[in-house]
Parts: C-alpha cells; sequence; structure tokens
C-alpha cells in the first residue's frame, strides 16, 4: 500500500481485522479550543496527548490509525484529522490554537463527539476535553439542539463497542450533563473533572486506551446518596499480568483499591495511583492473585471499571 491515502490505509487496515478485537485498535481525541477552554489547560492537554502518542509511535501496541476533532462554540465543526501517521496526527495535534470566541460548547462538542466515534470505526476508544457551558443545551431527552444527540452516539458507540471517556473542565462540575454520564458509562467509559495539571492524572488511563486489547473485568455505575459507601470485588487470577482500577464519583469522600491479603494500595514504581478531583485510577502490573476490593464513598453519578490486557494466548 506504498503510496496510497491515509484514506485508503485505514479502509485496509479494517479489512485485515483490527476492528474485531483481534489487534490494537484506533483512538480518538475530541479537543475544545474555544475560549472556553483556558490556555494552560488547553496546552496541558495538547501535551499530554501529544506525550503519550509520541511514546507509543513505532511500538507493537500503536494503534492502526489516530481520529483527531477539535471544535468550538460553531457547531459546524471541521474535518477531522483521521491518519494512520503518529507523525501526521502530532504535527496537526501542535498546530492547533484555540480560538478566542466563547459560546455554548456543548452545542458543538455533540457533532464533534458523534465524528470522533464514527471516524474511529469499532473496538476503539475515545476521549472528549471540554470547557465551560457543558450543560443547558438538553432537554429531559439528552437532545443537543444540533444535527444529532447523545442518544444516537451511544447507540453507535455501544454497536462498535467503542468505549468514551469525557474529561470536564475543572469550576464547573455542577454543569455534568446526565446525558453525558450516560453514555459514558454505558460504554465502560468514565466522565472526570480536570482541574489544573489533571490531565497528567490521567496518564495511566490514557495509556491504557491507546495500548489497546484491554477487556473488562469490571464496569458498573448508578448513583450514590449522600455518604454511601459501596465494595465491589474483582477476582484476579494467575492470566491477569496487568490490571488498571478506574473509578470516578460526583462527589468524592474516600476511594480505596485492597488488595486480597487485605492492605490499601498505595502508590509506588510498580502500582501508580493517579489522584483525581472525582476519582481515582491505579494501574498495578502483578496484581496479588484472589479477590481485590474496590471501596467507593461519597454522592451523586459515579462508576466502576477494572480492565486487563487482553491475554494472548
Amino acid at each position: 500500500i506504498k503510496g496510497a491515502s491515509d484514506e485508503a490505509i485505514i479502509s485496509a487496515l479494517r479489512t485485515l481485522g483490527f476492528e474485531y478485537g483481534t489487534q490494537v485498535h484506533p483512538v480518538g481525541f475530541v479537543v475544545d479550543n474555544s475560549a472556553d477552554m483556558p490556555d494552560s489547560v488547553f496546552a496541558e492537554i495538547k501535551q499530554q496527548v501529544h506525550d503519550l502518542v509520541a511514546a507509543h509511535r513505532g511500538r507493537a501496541d500503536e494503534p492502526p490509525f489516530y481520529v483527531l476533532q477539535w471544535f468550538d462554540f460553531n457547531p459546524s465543526i471541521p474535518e477531522p484529522c483521521v491518519t494512520p501517521s503518529a507523525t501526521a496526527f502530532l504535527n496537526k495535534l501542535d498546530t492547533l490554537a484555540r480560538n478566542t470566541t466563547s459560546g455554548p460548547c456543548l452545542k458543538a462538542f455533540i457533532p464533534a463527539m458523534f465524528s470522533a466515534v464514527d471516524r474511529c470505526d469499532a473496538y476503539a476508544t475515545v476521549w472528549g476535553f471540554c470547557g465551560d457551558n457543558v450543560e443547558g443545551c438538553f432537554d429531559v431527552n439528552g437532545q443537543s439542539g444540533c444535527y444529532v444527540s447523545l442518544g444516537t452516539i451511544e447507540s453507535i458507540a455501544l454497536y462498535r463497542h467503542t468505549r468514551i471517556n469525557v474529561a470536564i473542565r475543572y469550576n464547573c462540575p455542577s454543569k455534568k450533563s446526565q446525558a453525558i454520564f450516560d453514555i459514558a458509562n454505558a460504554t465502560g467509559g468514565n466522565v472526570f473533572v480536570i482541574g489544573p495539571n489533571a490531565t497528567t492524572n490521567l496518564t495511566g488511563l490514557m495509556d491504557s486506551d491507546i495500548s489497546g486489547n484491554v477487556v473488562p473485568l469490571l464496569s458498573v455505575s448508578g448513583t450514590l446518596a449522600t455518604n454511601t459507601v459501596k465494595e465491589y470485588t474483582v477476582p484476579i487470577d494467575s492470566t491477569v499480568t496487568n490490571v488498571t482500577f478506574v473509578v470516578s464519583v460526583e462527589t468524592n469522600t474516600a476511594i480505596s483499591f485492597v488488595t486480597p491479603s487485605g492492605a490499601d494500595l498505595t502508590n509506588a514504581p510498580c502500582c501508580p495511583i493517579w489522584e483525581l478531583m472525582d476519582g481515582r485510577v491505579a494501574n498495578v502490573a502483578q496484581p496479588e492473585l484472589g479477590n481485590w476490593h474496590i471501596q467507593v464513598e461519597g454522592s451523586g453519578h459515579f462508576s466502576v471499571n477494572v480492565n486487563a490486557p487482553m491475554c494472548s494466548s
């Protein structure tokens, strides 16, 4: 396929079976480049995505292709960058600039997310980063006032086995829409509040998503009453060589990962933990065998996901 266009290469990769869960999978990023995303947060998101994609470039677990979709207040979103080349993706990401005009960005976030999910095809992971004005455009059915609703995106994502994660700017957590929670939770993803340097704390989860070939060991979501404590058990056997725990809760009081021997998991080189405003992420290499316990205390919307690399055998 030397000399073929990016779209032709991507079509060939799909034909060879990359969408059926047998290989690494596509990854998409939807980035708010409006004035509602502050310069510092926008730059941090770009740098974090850049570093992760660059780190996987040329590796065996590099995604077969990338999608970059950006948006501002205008519902007429631009054509995304869809390419199998990490270098081409990074060049486009590095030149992406903020639009200094503000507006109701959720109206553009919906078609932008639809575009990324549609272009990524099956078994992908899509990350959405959104600034202020993340609510106020929905009615009770999650309609955005655009040509597509979150319900439509959820249906396509579920059909294609695409996981969606959404990170919302830190100063407006109360504006997180139920519809955004529903689509992320239904696809096995999460909703996070991002603050200064917060995207750095999503490193472990984003790295796992880019690596692909993960299978869910646990995926639950719901609503916690005030000061409610929930506990979930995840059995780990010898086929699991690495595991990622992801918890988000709207009002986070305490999140614990407890090993089979009864010890609270603590941050260490073999098991880094990333603390978030409304959640916690941990990645454990060579996890202890037996029943792990996840304890969640807080209130509001919550989700718990545990993923492990697909066994090569």
